[in-house]
């Protein structure tokens, strides 16, 4: 009764964080509902090299990419060497310098000259003709392919009457200035373009002249194409400073496609869509290879990517920038308050409780909540969910672990594999709670496209587990007994554990655990996995073909089968791998809370991964419990053989 009473308190107000988050993800949910405009780019030299494979030119190549779902064209940033590479310019004689003379029009020669002026120190000795460097400081054609001298007006003027929308690529260099930076912008918005993406490793301005990029792009209402996983030194930072109000863009690189086919780029693009709120495919054509119709079968790989984004629900046309989502505080403290909550509710299953520290601690952790809350909001989220994620997990765990129809062996298989199935749903119902209650935490459009992030995805995976695995080693669970019956016998226990033989089986076991613990942790996150074997692919691919969001693997394959099995054996009166499958089932309730905190895929796609790796674990976990039945069947007859003999 006196524990009840303890308990009180916190569960209510865990409940009214759980009450919180519903307002706030409904509200996620709505506004990811409504963005569902994805644009399909390709980049205009690419165009041109798959033209003239087929000795057609570009504007007639560009006809033939109507209709098929493209819907922008990114044009890169004329330079030098390219003018040359094209014979829009050539290089003359000169004493120790380089002369350039530019072909063609005035016009393009006035764009290049008026480039120069603010890019390179260049020196024009003639119409059309430029000198580049003195006898004694050499310059080479190799050193102006950083230096960008503007947009073509034909490229351009081309896409716009092929019903395309132009992306100016600036070009990046290591030597922009500012008054370099601000005239590129000032080109951009005079080409009447309003989308850039940028080229090269890093971004415009990076690092130094980010703010003025960003000052120069919100100025000029221009459009920021924000390439995910960071391929692009300096996107993560622009992004911040554009507070979010980015499209979000996936891209396959030059050497990635070597390796792709059609399909799995198609496959790559569509899951980075539905995914990663993803609103621009950057594409690259497949020109690496011998093939009858180059035209021909990069048509067909266009096609078939815009059906197959057609329909998953999408609609292909020019994205916006994703739009602001930001929850009322007042939610946000109410969530806060809940994870306190579910703090002190872990701590009550650790160690005796009275009523009145229950009510102590959670006043005095309300009041350190809502302070921070309010003088700091966006790290006292952070750390409230970052408490989510470890609370919350352990608490479904070690309920099992302390629950009462958990620890009595009870009926036949059928009777014992269904309570088993009960209890593992009312733990992973508990995980779900804190996983909601720390995506709301994280929600808004800061975090959704990445201007934001949360740093503690590795600890959220490792930090139950750890908790568990010290709880039930150390036996430091509250039974009823007084703080100083809880530490003594924890203390018992670890000098126990400390003594024991370290024998030659142990070290190898040890070894396998750390082995096997590394390789999930490097598995873990989305910037730089482990490589999945080839089965592990197909099996991926099989499951998302039958349900389109995959469940986690270590979820439905690992942690709750032995959730599950570690009931199912504390029903069956056999305790002794209790312990260790209850250590890796807290693999399986930490990986579910972590995946809400993939702030960038949306809601509902979380949602239902979830429920497949639950639904799916208890298939596998029904097969794992038949196969223990089984195996106590034969053991028991075989002793009960020798016995007789």
């Amino acid at each position: 009764m006196m524990r009840r009473r303890a308990v009180l308190l916190p569960a209510l107000l865990t409940l009214i964080g759980f009450a919180a988050a519903v307002p706030v993800l409904s509200g996620r949910h709505a506004v990811e509902s409504r963005y569902r405009t994805v644009e399909m780019v390709l980049d205009f030299d690419e165009i041109a090299q798959l033209a003239a494979s087929e000795g057609i030119d570009v504007p007639p190549m560009l006809d033939k990419l109507k209709g098929t779902g493209v819907t922008g064209i990114a044009i890169s940033e004329d330079t030098i060497p390219k003018m040359i590479e094209s014979g829009r310019a050539g290089v003359l004689d000169g004493t120790g310098n380089l002369i350039v003379e530019i072909y063609g029009s005035k016009e393009w020669s006035q764009r290049v000259q008026r480039n120069l002026e603010v890019k390179w120190r260049a020196e024009e000795i003639g119409p059309h003709t430029f000198a580049f460097g003195e006898s004694n400081f050499p310059v080479t054609l190799e050193s102006l392919k950083e230096v960008g001298v503007g947009w073509q007006p034909t490229q351009i003027g081309a896409v716009r009457a092929a019903g395309f929308t132009p992306i100016c690529r600036p070009t990046d260099s290591p030597r922009v200035s500012e008054k370099a930076l601000r005239f590129t912008f000032q080109q951009v918005e005079e080409a009447g373009v309003r989308r850039v993406l940028f080229a090269g490793k890093f971004v415009l301005g990076n690092s130094e002249l980010l703010p003025i990029t960003a000052e120069e792009l919100g100025r000029r209402n221009i459009a920021f194409y924000a390439v995910e996983l960071d391929v692009q030194d300096g996107t993560a930072a622009l992004t911040s400073l554009l507070d979010g109000h980015v499209i979000r863009t996936h891209s396959i690189g030059d050497r990635e496609m070597l390796r792709q086919t059609p399909e799995m780029a198609r496959e790559r693009f569509v899951r980075a869509v539905r995914e990663r709120n993803i609103r621009a495919c950057v594409i690259h054509l497949f020109l690496d290879r011998a093939m009858t119709s180059p035209v021909g079968y990069n048509l067909d790989y266009i096609r078939a990517l815009a059906n197959d984004l057609r329909e998953n629900g999408y609609t292909l046309g020019d994205a916006d920038p994703f739009p602001s989502y930001s929850p009322a505080r007042p939610l946000h403290l109410a969530l806060m308050v809940g994870v306190v909550g579910a703090a002190v509710l872990l701590l009550s299953l650790l160690v005796p409780m009275r009523a009145s520290t229950g009510v102590c601690l959670c006043v005095a952790g309300g009041v350190v909540v809502l302070g921070a809350g309010t003088v700091c909001p966006l790290p006292a989220r952070l750390m409230s969910a970052l408490l989510a994620t470890l609370t919350f997990p352990s608490i479904a765990i070690l309920s099992l672990w302390r629950d009462p129809d958990a620890t009595r062996p009870a009926g036949g298989f059928a009777t014992r594999l269904l309570t088993s199935y009960g209890l593992f749903i009312r733990a992973s119902a508990i995980a779900v709670a804190g996983g909601l209650i720390a995506a709301s935490l994280l929600s808004d459009h800061l975090f959704m496209t990445r201007a934001q992030q949360f740093r503690g995805t590795k600890l959220s995976q490792m930090g139950p587990v750890l908790i568990v695995a010290i709880v039930l080693a150390l036996d430091f669970t509250a039974g009823g007994e007084t703080w100083r019956d809880v530490v003594a016998r924890a203390k018992a226990r670890f000098v126990a554990l400390w003594n024991h033989p370290f024998t030659l089986g142990y070290a190898l076991l040890a070894a396998a655990c750390l082995g096997a613990a590394a390789f999930w942790i490097i598995r873990t996150g989305n910037d730089v996995p482990a490589a999945a074997s080839s089965g592990e692919r197909h099996m991926r691919s099989f499951l998302e073909s039958i349900l389109v969001y995959r469940p986690r693997t270590k979820e439905f394959m690992l942690g709750h089968p032995a959730a599950v099995l570690a009931v199912f054996l504390a029903l069956s009166g056999r305790r002794r791998m209790i312990v260790p499958c209850l250590i890796v089932g807290a693999v399986g309730q930490a990986s579910m809370v972590n995946t809400f905190c993939h702030i960038h895929t949306p809601i509902q796609a979380t949602l239902l991964r979830t429920l497949y790796g639950v639904v799916l674990g208890l298939v596998a976990a029904g097969a794992v419990c038949a196969g223990a039945e089984a195996y106590s069947r034969l053991a028991g007859r075989a002793e009960a053989r020798d016995g007789s003999a």
